[in-house]
């Protein structure tokens, strides 16, 4: 799977622009015999770190609220990002390597490095 330079660059910026409503549970959650979850409105906003290493390239995502940081995602790439230009397009896209989704424990992730693509 290829993901555009541009693609990731404009993600970012939409990010670290913006300020997000978001609901968070308020800690007075009552689990009895009808499981309510009781919700509270917040504000949060993301932060993106990009690191570049010799082998891999990673661009994660950070949801702060309430002062606390929550893993959002990882996406690993190649580090190296490669040269397209064919049929009028003219960009650039990173190889990835690995998805790290914020709802499974590390180290689970979705490899498409060393997937077996079938026809």
């Amino acid at each position: 799977m290829y993901i555009d330079k541009d693609a990731l660059d404009a993600v970012e910026l939409y990010l670290r622009s913006q300020r997000f409503e978001h609901l968070m549970p308020d800690g007075t959650e009552d689990h009895g015999d009808h499981g309510i979850l009781r919700l509270r409105k917040t504000f949060a906003y993301y932060k993106v770190n990009k690191t570049i290493e010799s082998d891999v390239f990673d661009f994660k995502v950070k949801q702060v609220a309430d002062g606390k940081e929550y893993d959002v995602m990882t996406l690993r790439f190649s580090p190296v990002a490669i040269d397209f230009n064919a049929r009028g397009i003219v960009t650039k896209v990173y190889c990835l390597h690995k998805y790290y989704p914020m709802d499974e424990e590390k180290p689970f992730c979705f490899d498409f490095q060393d997937y077996r693509w079938k026809p």
